[in-house]
């Protein structure tokens, strides 16, 4: 039912905006938060931390926590033999080892293709003659501005990989078969490696 219910809401907000009764961008002028204050409240190697006062639509003030991040790159690697590769790290966040395709921040001012090719090398030792930009999303646009910027690599050549010294990474490669088994393992969990993954195989369905 209440499926249902979403289904009817959804098919109805879109026969709105398709009648012209509904204007998003005047939607969005009338949800803008405007801030009235902005404190620094830590300042840290990766990210910084700004406490705002912002006021609402009906205006009323409240706070908000948001983190500050240089922005990110990851790197779908994708081998000759079809398999993409992939590092293994341990994630002090979440207390585990983590199963993530290449990735890294963004040095300051650095342009993200640059990084994306510096992180694959220095991570798996890859380089690649082909480069795609698949996407780029924000990764917790709820308390953070991370914006990460997704691409795809082919060709590749390996090198020497030379990672940093707080690095210490397996490199594995997996085609499609072993991938699919990792999803349904849950052995996956890191929505940067998720979210091209998933379209890669979308992209295999026909092979």
């Amino acid at each position: 039912m209440k499926d249902n219910n979403s289904k009817h809401s959804a098919e109805n907000t879109d026969a709105l905006i398709e009648a012209g009764t509904m204007d998003l961008q005047d939607f969005d002028d009338q949800v803008q938060e405007k801030t009235l204050e902005s404190k620094r409240i830590f300042d840290g190697k990766v990210i910084s931390l700004d406490l705002l006062t912002v006021r609402l639509p009906n205006g009323r003030e409240a706070t908000r926590e948001v983190v500050k991040h240089p922005g990110a790159v990851a790197v779908l690697a994708v081998t000759e033999e079809g398999k993409i590769v992939f590092v293994r790290q341990y994630r002090k966040a979440i207390e585990r080892v983590s199963l993530e395709i290449p990735a890294g921040k963004l040095e300051p001012g650095e342009d993200p293709f640059e990084a994306a090719q510096r992180e694959l090398q220095e991570e798996t030792g890859y380089r690649a003659q082909e480069w795609q930009h698949l996407h780029s999303f924000f990764t917790s646009p709820g308390f953070a501005d991370e914006i990460m910027h997704v691409y795809v690599a082919k060709q590749l050549e390996k090198t020497q990989a030379n990672p940093d010294d707080d690095e210490f990474l397996q490199v594995l490669e997996a085609d499609a078969v072993q991938i699919l088994l990792w999803l349904q393992q849950q052995a996956i969990i890191d929505a940067k490696t998720l979210v091209p993954l998933y379209w890669w195989l979308w992209q295999q369905r026909g092979v």
